[in-house]
């Protein structure tokens, strides 16, 4: 899940146009239990796609250790598993049950 400043410095434009694209339903975010929007990577990517045609790229890293860990395919059960696609749950953010504990002055 992204929040709404990752998602607007990825589509390259401003948090405010995040809140317009929202009320006009062309976002729509999950709000987490203290009100913070976050937003899913796979609507970010269509909205990526449809504005350039193509999605970004990345790398990704599996090695094994010795040859006979190679031989019983642990490398490639470890691409296969960093390749496929994965689901995001509401149990697997990063984020306690409960907001942090950060005053903010002149919020409003």
């Amino acid at each position: 899940m992204l929040s709404t400043g990752h998602v607007a410095k990825r589509l390259g434009i401003t948090v405010r146009t995040i809140y317009r694209w929202e009320d006009a339903g062309r976002l729509h975010p999950v709000r987490l239990p203290w009100g913070q929007r976050r937003f899913t990577s796979h609507e970010v990517e269509g909205i990526l796609r449809a504005q350039t045609g193509t999605l970004p790229r990345c790398a990704v890293y599996a090695r094994v250790s010795s040859e006979k860990q190679a031989e019983a395919g642990n490398l490639d059960r470890q691409r296969e598993r960093l390749t496929r696609p994965t689901a995001v749950t509401r149990s697997s953010l990063p984020y306690p049950s409960a907001p942090p504990d950060r005053t903010r002055s002149g919020a409003g």
